[in-house]
C-alpha cells in the first residue's frame, strides 16, 4: 500500500481511510516538513500522568520519520521537563534550551 497510495500534500482528518493517511506519511517521508511535533508528557509532580498516546499533533510526521531512518526529530514538549527528559533520553537541558540547527539544545533559555 505505501508503494501505491498517492501522495496527500494536505493534512487529512483522523476519519479518513488508510489509503489516505499512508498517502499523507509518504508524501512526507518524500518531502519532509518544518513543524515540530508536539508531545504531551503530562506533569507526574502534580499527579498528570499525561495522555494515553504522547503525540497530540504529528502523528503522521513521525511514522514519515521512522520510515526515513531519523535518528532524530524535532519535537516540541508540553509536560515536566526532567520527566520529559527521563523519558527521551536526552539531557534536561534540551528539554527546556534554545535548539541550535541540529535540534539540540544549545543551554537553557526560550525559543523565539
Amino acid at each position: 500500500m505505501l508503494k501505491t497510495a498517492p501522495e496527500i500534500g494536505e493534512p487529512v482528518p483522523g476519519h479518513c481511510g488508510a489509503l489516505e493517511h499512508v498517502g499523507r506519511i509518504r508524501y512526507l517521508a518524500r518531502h519532509g516538513w518544518s513543524d515540530p511535533i508536539e508531545l504531551d508528557v503530562g506533569v507526574p509532580c502534580l499527579g498528570y500522568d499525561g495522555p494515553q498516546w504522547p503525540v497530540t499533533d504529528g502523528n503522521h510526521r513521525l511514522w514519515a520519520a521512522a520510515l526515513r531512518g531519523d535518528v532524530s526529530i524535532t519535537v516540541d514538549v508540553a509536560g515536566q521537563a526532567d520527566h520529559a527528559a527521563m523519558l527521551l533520553g536526552v539531557p534536561e537541558a534540551v528539554i527546556v534550551g534554545d535548539r541550535d540547527d541540529s535540534g539540540w539544545s544549545t543551554g537553557a533559555g526560550t525559543r523565539d
